[in-house]
């Protein structure tokens, strides 16, 4: 899981956002998503909230998720939420019987 969806506010009032803050020439969002692929058998989810469009078109290509956190402004475990609730998506789609057609 990559929860991405924070409004980065430890970096102030400008417009910088931690997540999209490029280090050799990638966003950091990105760099840590390449991580978790490489480190997971599981498939990854990213949260996104806050800047989703900018969060999403940096994680374009990699073989993940993106679920939007339409309640990103409450806390992180809003975001906890929406991933759980991905998950079980997945399950309820797995276990299906027309799965087994």
């Amino acid at each position: 899981m990559l929860l991405a969806a924070g409004t980065a506010s430890r970096m102030g009032d400008g417009h910088a956002h931690k997540l999209l803050a490029e280090f050799d020439g990638m966003p950091l969002v990105r760099r840590l998503a390449a991580v978790a692929l490489s480190v997971s058998a599981a498939p990854v989810v990213a949260v996104t909230g806050h800047r989703h469009r900018e969060i999403t078109s940096a994680l374009c290509g990699l073989d993940l998720t993106v679920v939007y956190n339409p309640d990103f402004e409450t806390g992180m475990a809003s975001s906890l939420r929406v991933e759980s609730a991905e998950k079980a998506r997945w399950t309820a789609k797995m276990a299906s019987p027309a799965t087994f057609i």
